[in-house]
């Protein structure tokens, strides 16, 4: 005897499997100003910085930057975050050699950025950064 899924148990597997197909969704009602207000309150790493390498580790891309300016937590020169490595699963497109607005949160002790995060493009970020204002340099390592 053959099973039929009834139409709640289709819309169901769909909703489970709709990450896969249709990629990330990330429902936000805030404003880019409450978006950034509540990451800088949290503490979370909000940083420009230009990529230096992209290391395939696990699940996830490590992503190494040169940062240059930041504007909370206390971000060294070099810092490295986590994005995932499927794009199904909200990986952000970094490419290696580019710079970007960071905005990234920690996750199991870990930075994480993603597309659910306000991260930009540094070209097209004109927007975050008039919110943001000016931010701090990092400290140079000493030799």
């Amino acid at each position: 005897m053959v099973k039929f899924l009834s139409v709640p148990h289709v819309v169901f597997v769909f909703i489970l499997l709709a990450g896969d197909v249709l990629g990330c969704v990330c429902p936000t009602v805030m404003s880019l100003e409450d978006q950034i207000s509540g990451a800088l309150k949290a503490d979370d790493p909000v940083f420009i910085g230009r990529i230096t390498g992209i290391v395939e580790s696990g699940g996830d891309r490590e992503v190494t930057f040169r940062v240059s300016e930041f504007w909370s937590s206390n971000i060294p020169e070099t810092f490295v975050v986590l994005t995932a490595a499927l794009t199904s699963s909200c990986r952000y497109p970094f490419q290696e050699g580019n710079s970007y607005l960071i905005f990234s949160r920690y996750w199991e002790g870990k930075p994480r950025a993603g597309l659910c995060l306000i991260t930009r493009e540094l070209g097209k970020a004109s927007n975050e950064l008039k919110i943001l204002g000016k931010g701090k340099i990092p400290q140079k390592k000493k030799p």
